[in-house]
C-alpha cells in the first residue's frame, strides 16, 4: 500500500496525485477520463477504462494428457476461474470414451453448455451472467438440499429404505454443482468489485461465503457417507426409546444447520450461542444412544458407529459456520497511540 498526501488548491478543491507507474501502464495522461466509485466500506475505486467492457475470456485445454481425468479437472478449474469459453482441442481426434467423460464434466457444471463439437474439438460456453445470480440465494439453496438429505437419512435409518439411500447419494452431486457455481461467482466478485457491490457484499465477505459454501458441501458429503453406510444395513430392530432419541438427534442436527446459515446470512450474533448449545445437546443424545445400543448389541454393527461419527462432524461444521458471524456488535476497536 502507498500513502499519498492530500493537497488543497486555493479554491478549496482537494487533490491527490496518481502513481506515475500505474498511469503509464493504463495509458493515463492529461485529459484522460477516470471513473471514480465509492464502495460500501468508504474506499474509492478508480477505473482507468470506464467505457471498456471486459471481452469474453477463452481458455484452450490440449488433448490428450496423461489421463482424461486431468482434462476433467482442467474444465472444472477453468470454470471456477471464470472463463466464458472452454475449448478442448486435439491434434487429431478425441477418443469416444474420453469424449463421453469430457461432455459429462461440462454438463455437470451449471450454465456451461456445449456450443460446438467436431471429431477433434469440444467448445463450451458459460451462459450465466455473474451479476444476475446472488450468492445469498445459492447458500440458501445448498442449505435446503442438505436439510432435505438429512431428513431422508432419518427415514432410511428408521425404515431401512435403501432406494431412498441411493437418491440421497445422487443429490450430493447437486450440492457440488451449486458449490462450483458459487465459487465461480465469488472469484468474479473479488476480481471485479462492481459485481461484489451488486451482491451487496464486500470482497472480504466473499471469503466467508466461500468458506460457508465449502462447509455446506462438507455436510452434504457427511450425509452421503451415512447413506452409503445404510446401503449395507437392513432390518435394524430399534425399540421405542431408541427411535425417540434418534428423533431428537435429527431435530437438533437440523436446527443447528438451519440456524447457523440463518445467523450467518443475517449476521445475528445470538445464533452462535444457540448452535454451540445445540452441539452440547447433540453430544449428550449421542452418548445416550451409544450406551443404550451397546447394551442391546446394536453397536456391533460398524455402520451405526460411523453414522454417529458423521453426525458429530455435521454438528462441528455447523459450529464452524456460526463462527463466521461477525462479532462487530461486541467489538470496540481502539487505536494504540
Amino acid at each position: 500500500m502507498e500513502i499519498r498526501k492530500v493537497q488543497e488548491t486555493g479554491g478549496g478543491t482537494l487533490l491527490v496525485s496518481l502513481p506515475k507507474s500505474w498511469a503509464s501502464r493504463h495509458g493515463i495522461s492529461k485529459g484522460s477520463f477516470i471513473a471514480i466509485e465509492e464502495r460500501r466500506d468508504g474506499c474509492l475505486l478508480l477505473d482507468p477504462h470506464p467505457k471498456e467492457e471486459r471481452g469474453p475470456q477463452v481458455v484452450v485445454i490440449r488433448y490428450p494428457l496423461e489421463d482424461v481425468q486431468y482434462i476433467e479437472w482442467g474444465i472444472i478449474g477453468a470454470y471456477l476461474l471464470g472463463y466464458d469459453y472452454i475449448q478442448v482441442e486435439a491434434e487429431r481426434r478425441i477418443d469416444s470414451s474420453d469424449r463421453a467423460r469430457i461432455k459429462d464434466a461440462i454438463q455437470n457444471l451449471i450454465g456451461l453448455e456445449i456450443l460446438e463439437e467436431t471429431a477433434g474439438m469440444i467448445k463450451a460456453q458459460c451462459l450465466i451472467d455473474a451479476s444476475l445470480v446472488n450468492p445469498h440465494s445459492l447458500i440458501e439453496r445448498e442449505k435446503v438440499i442438505a436439510l432435505s438429505m438429512l431428513r431422508d437419512i432419518k427415514t432410511i435409518l428408521l425404515e431401512a429404505d435403501q432406494d431412498l439411500a441411493r437418491t440421497v447419494i445422487r443429490r450430493d452431486d447437486e450440492v457440488d454443482r451449486i458449490y462450483f457455481l458459487l465459487v465461480r461467482l465469488l472469484r468474479s466478485a473479488v476480481q471485479r468489485p462492481k459485481i461484489a457491490e451488486s451482491f451487496e457484499i464486500t470482497p472480504l465477505d466473499c471469503l466467508d461465503y466461500r468458506l460457508v459454501a465449502a462447509l455446506l458441501e462438507s455436510i452434504a458429503d457427511h450425509i452421503t457417507g451415512m447413506a452409503q453406510e445404510l446401503l449395507n444395513v437392513s432390518g435394524l430392530d430399534l425399540d421405542g426409546k431408541i427411535r425417540a432419541t434418534l428423533d431428537q438427534v435429527f431435530e437438533v442436527l437440523e436446527g443447528m444447520l438451519e440456524r447457523a446459515i440463518e445467523g450467518f446470512l443475517a449476521q445475528e450474533l445470538k445464533v452462535l450461542r444457540e448452535v454451540r448449545e445445540g452441539y452440547k445437546r447433540l453430544t449428550r443424545l449421542l452418548n445416550i444412544l451409544t450406551r443404550v445400543m451397546t447394551e442391546s448389541g446394536l453397536l456391533r454393527n460398524s455402520a451405526l458407529t460411523s453414522i454417529f461419527s458423521y453426525m458429530r462432524e455435521i454438528g462441528r461444521d455447523s459450529i464452524d459456520i456460526a463462527d463466521l458471524i461477525g462479532p462487530d456488535q461486541i467489538l470496540r476497536v481502539q487505536e494504540i497511540l
